[in-house]
């Protein structure tokens, strides 16, 4: 009777309510009895009788998570409820505890605190940047979902650890940002040391703590926990460029000591000869060379240095101005060391002799191996800073987006995406390329020549080359033999060579000898003589060429430097790697070497066909980015001509107007590949129908024509 009495007092909004919100909902109406007597005193709890009536849709929501919920966790769901905290399912940490401390944190009473969420706050407070860690910016927040998506280090050990503390989730913000500032560095390498670190300064009075500390004050505010030893190799910086560049050289110079006292005195290499000022003599190469058998260059390289008239990693360089520049200055000391630069004149002319070569040569083609010395180990992840030393593959295969990328969006995005993030576009490698490279080594670091290159020795006079000079032999030494001693004289090419073998051990075949050698120096790019003759002579150029010779063998400077950041707009990491660098009273410039191909082009017009070059291949592009990224106060190319017999070279400074347009248009494609990453939207270059119309040029003709009509 009291059931049917309630059931039928419509003036009672609590029950009916309950009543409308059980119809709706499939699971209470399946429910067995001792369910239902459960979820009514759980409602009544949630929504005590006396207090404020519920909403029907609310009554609803809650009776659908109940039973959704697992039996152990529906008391944990009810007080969350009854707390004001209407969450849609118990959070438990991954080894199974509750991860809902039941408080309310600084994040807000509305806020939907999960573990995910977590583990962004996580990604965010390992980031090396200061913000408001509660207005945390776009770009921020994007870099911390590819550290998420990427389970990058440290983040990865960080959200091991957290989302197995209990109660994690009810940890203020503020808590996880200074518990993730304060740890020590590399302390993730070491899990025990990591795992009580956390322990250790999780407590209630830490968490009371209202203050971000901000990174510069961040100290290991735990004492005596190990902190494990971590190979710097290469050294990296969060400094800004000026507090720590000073430093960084220092660091730079006393490793090299420490390496050259490690390792034992090379031997002076009988192929390139050092002469001095950074200045290598390749004379010996060049007459080691064979003039038959060369082979050309095969595409081994991928992202080379300095291209010919082609983007690449590396467009932004630097150049002597002939005007008032500052590299001009203070530097005249250092014209006299250009007397001692090896002309090579008459190595490189083609009357040379030339070694013949039995076996490949180990000294030439292989670098010098050290088995006391351990490999070098470098982090999968690089963090914003300068990095000295890193091999060409090493930097090309870094995390950030480089100036080559950005040039690729420019083509269009949908290329971007092919070549960048499917890489269902093939790199392009050519003959260009290769030289390229070539005269980037030869004349940034000769040292490495051997290391990157080979030049082919030649097949020795004596070896054996076709079948029919493997079958005259055996015809001669088959003259005097009896017919029982001789050799057959027909089959395959391989039973000649077995026959002949097996009455000449040390016969040399040209197909065994030329794959041994290609053997001996896989990994390096092959060489024609005609290609090292003619980038030894581009060297030459550059060398005797005043300004250039200043800035290539100038004290302070350095190549191959890689710079490692984040753009600050859209959060996206950037890396640069200009091909030189030096300092000149105090002043920071930036080098890029280009070789071109304007042998035809008439001396009037020179200048503005460089200006359409660097126009249309975004070197000026790269310089922007490069001096953003670098932070270089001026920017140089220095341009040589490749044309056989004419090497002439042109030194151009970057205004400041070409530095800010080239900067302009590297944010702009900046943005749009953030764009592509946040929308996954890769548009084509040429996304709507349009009409051709004429230009000025065809309307005058049409109009001509008209007229004649």
């Amino acid at each position: 009777n009291d059931i049917v009495r309630l059931e039928m007092d419509t003036d009672d909004s609590y029950v009916q309510n309950l009543l409308l919100a059980a119809e709706n909902v499939d699971a209470f109406k399946k429910a067995i009895e001792h369910d239902i007597h459960k979820v009514v005193n759980a409602v009544k709890k949630v929504f005590p009788v006396d207090g404020k009536k519920p909403e029907l849709a609310t009554v609803i929501q809650f009776l659908t998570v109940w039973f959704k919920t697992d039996y152990i966790d529906r008391g944990i769901l009810a007080r969350e409820w009854a707390a004001g905290n209407r969450i849609n399912n118990v959070q438990r940490t991954d080894s199974g505890t509750n991860a809902d401390g039941g408080y309310v944190t600084d994040r807000g009473p509305d806020a939907h605190h999960t573990l995910d969420t977590l583990d962004l706050e996580i990604a965010c407070a390992l980031l090396p940047m200061d913000f408001n860690h509660f207005e945390i910016p776009g770009s921020i927040l994007r870099r911390a979902k590819e550290i998420v998506t990427k389970k990058e280090e440290p983040w990865k050990s960080w959200s091991s650890i957290l989302r197995n503390q209990p109660g994690v989730l009810g940890v203020n913000r503020t808590a996880i940002f200074n518990l993730v500032r304060i740890a020590p560095e590399n302390i993730h390498l070491t899990p025990v040391a990591h795992l009580e670190f956390v322990n250790q300064t999780m407590t209630a009075a830490f968490n009371s703590a209202v203050e971000l500390l901000p990174l510069h004050e961040a100290e290991p505010a735990t004492q005596g926990i190990p902190q494990p030893e971590s190979k710097e190799s290469p050294r990296k910086s969060f400094c800004t460029h000026e507090e720590n560049l000073q430093r960084v050289r220092e660091e730079g110079a006393r490793r090299r000591a420490e390496e050259a006292a490690a390792q034992p005195q090379k031997v002076e290499q009988e192929l390139v000869k050092n002469v001095g000022n950074g200045i290598f003599d390749v004379t010996a190469l060049l007459q080691n060379s064979a003039t038959h058998g060369t082979k050309k260059a095969t595409e081994t390289t991928s992202d080379v240095q300095v291209q010919e008239t082609n983007s690449d990693e590396k467009q932004a360089g630097d150049a002597l101005h002939t005007g008032k520049s500052s590299v001009e200055t203070g530097e005249e000391s250092h014209t006299g060391q250009q007397a001692d630069v090896n002309q090579n004149a008459d190595s490189v002319s083609q009357n040379s002799d030339f070694v013949n070569q039995t076996e490949p040569v180990a000294a030439q083609n292989e670098p010098e191996s050290h088995a006391d010395e351990p490999a070098v180990v470098y982090p999968a992840y690089f963090e914003p800073g300068r990095y000295e030393g890193l091999p060409n593959e090493v930097y090309h295969a870094a995390n950030g987006i480089s100036s080559t990328q950005v040039k690729d969006a420019r083509v269009s995005l949908m290329f971007y995406h092919g070549r960048h993030v499917t890489k269902t576009i093939r790199r392009e490698s050519s003959e260009a390329l290769t030289f390229g490279s070539l005269a980037h080594t030869l004349a940034l670091e000769p040292e490495k020549l051997h290391e990157e290159f080979a030049v082919f020795p030649g097949i020795p006079a004596e070896a054996f080359t076709t079948t029919d000079s493997m079958k005259a032999f055996i015809r001669e030494f088959n003259a005097d033999k009896p017919k029982a001693e001789q050799l057959k004289l027909t089959g395959k090419k391989e039973e000649l060579q077995a026959a002949i073998r097996a009455v000449s051990p040390e016969a040399i075949f040209a197909d065994e000898f030329e794959q041994q050698w290609r053997d001996s120096v896989d990994g390096k790019t092959i060489l024609s003589r005609e290609q090292l003759t003619l980038a030894t002579a581009i060297q030459q150029a550059l060398l005797n060429h005043e300004s250039a010779g200043k800035l290539l063998r100038h004290p302070s400077r350095s190549v191959e430097t890689s710079y490692f950041g984040m753009d600050d707009e859209t959060g996206l990491e950037v890396r640069v790697r200009p091909d030189l660098e030096v300092q000149i009273n105090g002043v920071r410039i930036g080098v890029d070497l280009k070789t071109i191909s304007m042998g035809r082009v008439k001396q009037d017009g020179l200048r503005a066909k460089l200006h359409r070059e660097i126009i249309d291949r975004d070197y000026h592009l790269s310089a922007g980015m490069y001096c953003s990224v670098a932070d270089f106060d001026q920017f140089f190319w220095i341009f040589v001509n490749k044309d056989e017999g004419y090497h002439w070279v042109a030194i151009i400074e970057a205004s400041a107007e070409l530095l800010e347009l080239g900067m302009l248009e590297y944010r702009k494609a900046m943005r749009a590949i953030a764009t592509g990453f946040d929308t996954g939207e890769w548009p084509a270059p040429i996304t709507a129908d349009y009409t051709d119309e004429l230009n000025d040029f065809d309307l005058r003709r049409l109009e001509a024509l008209r007229t004649q009509a």
